[in-house]
């Protein structure tokens, strides 16, 4: 099962399909690189949110008892 006469790939054509491919590979990389920085940001800024959601609770919550006794 292979290439018959002017059917086969050069030389040249494998190279540069190769380096299409390891471009390719890089722009990948970076890729997944950026969508991994932006969902940890996300969840940086999401646990930020729980945090001052649960403080602004626990303050309410602790005025109620100040209020209280």
């Amino acid at each position: 099962m292979g290439f018959e006469g002017n059917d086969a790939p050069t030389l040249q054509q494998l190279m540069e399909t190769m380096r299409a491919l390891q471009e390719a590979n890089k722009q990948y990389k970076l890729y997944q690189e950026q969508i991994q920085r932006e969902a940890k940001a996300e969840q940086e800024r999401l646990m930020a949110g729980a945090v001052a959601e649960a403080m602004a609770e626990a303050k309410v919550e602790q005025e109620k008892l100040i209020v209280e006794v």
